[in-house]
């Protein structure tokens, strides 16, 4: 679900006029966000053969997809398009304040 909704955050170019709805999906039974601007829905940025393609492996019999590389690919996006997230931004800050306070200062004093 969340896939879908970073994609067409990714084909904005405003934040103006958002509206973030769900539905059920009728073919999949499965919840959906969607994403309106001015009520037009957005369109994903990235068709799925521009994507990283999706892994399989197999685990006690059963075929398991594993997404992590689209994910990854997908939040670099987010990232080069929106930022750093806020939590992480400040979490670098703090780690700067506090290695500034540890910092010694020495100033040489002529007798």
């Amino acid at each position: 679900m969340t896939r879908s909704f970073f994609n067409a955050l990714l084909n904005l170019d405003t934040n103006d006029n958002l509206k973030i709805g769900i539905y059920r999906d009728r073919k999949t039974n499965y919840d959906r966000l969607s994403l309106r601007q001015n009520d037009i829905v957005v369109k994903w940025k990235y068709e799925i053969s521009e994507l990283p393609p999706v892994e399989t492996t197999e685990f006690k019999g059963k075929k398991l997809i594993d997404t992590d590389n689209v994910d990854s690919f997908l939040l670099t996006k987010l990232q080069e398009k929106f930022g750093k997230p806020l939590a992480e931004t400040q979490k670098e800050e703090s780690q700067d304040q506090h290695q500034n306070q540890n910092e010694q200062v020495v100033e040489e004093v002529p007798f």
